[in-house]
């Protein structure tokens, strides 16, 4: 059936689904009126939910600094991006300590630091190494369709530039 549908009159229903002109008609038949309503509609109903957006964006920064510096280790690649990579998990990049080099240089400022609510560098690099070697485990076809396809698109990574940005304003 499936082999009728995509010659004949699937693959005229089917042409309806390629021009955005059309599909704007269809959402608003079905009651979207706004491009956010169909956003919100995609986002609701996307494959990539089950892992996330910003999962995705974590692990293709790191599979892109591989694929540019050949040489490297995953160790210098995580601790050379490690305060975004921390962001795009989630967690607080201003929270992790960077060592007793760092902490000295801290308090010749004169900048107190709580140690109780730091983590250590060393600590995060290896919950990123493992994390990062997990998921292309389970997703590496997925994540390497998917980073194919969205090779052009820099819309987040100029996000990330600002983020970048407003870390190291805000660093002690």
């Amino acid at each position: 059936m499936s082999s009728i549908l995509g010659k004949g009159i699937g693959s005229l229903i089917l042409k309806d689904y390629v021009d955005w002109k059309k599909i704007q008609n269809i959402a608003r038949r079905n009651g979207i009126y706004t491009a956010a309503g169909v956003a919100k509609l995609i986002i609701e109903h996307s494959p990539i939910k089950s892992v996330g957006e910003m999962k995705l964006q974590w692990a293709k920064r790191i599979y892109l600094a591989q694929q540019k510096n050949k040489d490297a280790s995953l160790y210098s690649i995580l601790k050379d991006d490690l305060e975004v990579l921390e962001f795009l998990l989630g967690h607080d990049p201003l929270l992790i300590h960077w060592g007793a080099e760092w902490e000295k240089a801290l308090t010749k400022k004169k900048v107190k630091i709580t140690r109780a609510k730091l983590k250590p560098y060393s600590k995060c690099i290896e919950h990123h190494r493992k994390k990062y070697n997990e998921f292309l485990a389970k997703n590496k076809k997925f994540f390497t369709d998917w980073l194919h396809e969205n090779k052009r698109d820099d819309e987040f990574d100029t996000f990330i530039i600002k983020l970048e940005r407003a870390i190291k304003k805000k660093r002690y």
